[in-house]
């Protein structure tokens, strides 16, 4: 799934580029043509930049970001000029994203510096419907692609023996509901903190946003107890089934981020009770 997702595009339009030259004679020009303007665009967004007075140090990357580019599509159009010692198509790719990736965050720094809490409230709301975005792409491929797969692997593997799979197909299924869980989980406590920031940009010491501080606490602990346990009685039934199953997928669920997200929220959630305690101790007394 990694590969996939970090090879995406450069991949697909580097194949392109390559069936299109190999077609023709003109083909090839146009593909060459087609290079040229790919690999400019972050020359071109750097000129734009410049037109209207906004460039900035960061804006720098922007050159190194479109030679990476000449040098990374051109590999990918001729995978043979791949390092052997990379021996991925990965490789390359994860290079010019760590480029890409390192622009965004400094802009985005440089875009939050300075701005009021309304203002940074939206910026996160948008940032959490892009990680929304991602957790919903993941659980689709791990249901799906990834799955899908996996079955076929394993029908190729016991080639002849297709009617002894029923109970390993079964817990190949389970396996794939434990592993969208915690991600299913993440878009609910997503969708709930987008709610949560909403009320805290309007007014951050209403009961309505209190409310939705411990809510968002509570989606995280419930959130986090279904993970573990759902992993772990995954892993209990395997073991008991072991001598009926031709493949084993087990893994300790360990969701540190998701830990750490819903102790931040936790002491977020008592800060917004206790602001809001005080405020109306301060409005009793005026």
């Amino acid at each position: 799934m990694f590969e996939s997702i970090i090879t995406f595009p450069f991949i697909q339009i580097a194949d392109g580029l390559r069936y299109l030259s190999l077609s023709s004679s003109f083909g090839n020009i146009v593909a060459i043509i087609l290079y040229g303007t790919i690999c400019l665009l972050p020359i071109i967004f750097l000129m734009l930049q410049r037109s209207k007075h906004q460039l900035s140090y960061i804006d720098a990357l922007l050159l190194l970001m479109s030679v990476l580019l000449f040098v990374v599509m051109y590999q990918l159009i001729n995978p043979g000029l791949i390092s052997n010692a990379a021996a991925t198509k990965a490789f390359p790719c994860i290079t010019l994203y760590s480029v890409i990736c390192t622009y965004v965050i400094l802009k985005l720094i440089e875009l939050f510096n300075g701005k009021s809490i309304n203002k940074l409230c939206k910026y996160l709301i948008l940032l959490l419907w892009a990680v929304n975005i991602v957790f919903a792409y993941s659980v689709l491929y791990t249901s799906m692609i990834s799955f899908g797969a996996s079955i076929k692997a394993l029908q190729a593997a016991n080639a002849g023996n297709h009617d002894m799979l029923g109970m390993t197909y079964a817990f190949m299924f389970l396996g794939m509901l434990v592993d969208i869980i915690p991600l299913l989980g993440n878009i609910i406590i997503v969708l709930f903190a987008i709610l949560f920031v909403k009320g805290f940009s309007t007014d951050r010491y209403t009961e309505k946003t209190v409310i939705a501080a411990h809510k968002l606490s509570s989606v995280c602990k419930l959130s986090l107890i279904v993970t573990v346990l759902s992993a772990m009685i995954f892993n209990i039934s395997q073991f008991l089934f072991a001598s009926n199953l031709h493949q084993i997928n087990s893994n300790i669920t360990i969701p540190v981020l998701s830990i750490i997200f819903a102790l931040a929220i936790l002491i977020f959630s008592k800060i917004i009770s206790e602001g809001k305690e005080l405020k109306d101790d301060n409005n009793s007394i005026i």
